[in-house]
């Protein structure tokens, strides 16, 4: 299963994402649903960085992506 956090600040803005896991429809690189977790969650990466200019501190590796701003 893929697991996706959203963590709030003290004033309880959105401050971080994080997703680990595998959603186990199909083989791994093959599974269609943790493609399109990916693809939302470093299209969220790119459009803080690139577009709203929000320094991302975080990791994106293998089946986990951790990000703060």
């Amino acid at each position: 299963m893929v697991t996706v956090t959203f963590l709030r600040d003290s004033h309880d803005r959105l401050s971080s994402v994080f997703a680990d896991g595998h959603a186990d429809w199909a083989d791994r690189g093959e599974d269609l649903a943790c493609a399109a977790v990916s693809v939302i969650l470093q299209a969220a990466w790119v459009g803080l960085t690139d577009h709203a200019h929000v320094a991302v501190a975080g990791d994106r590796t293998d089946g986990r992506l951790t990000m703060r701003w």
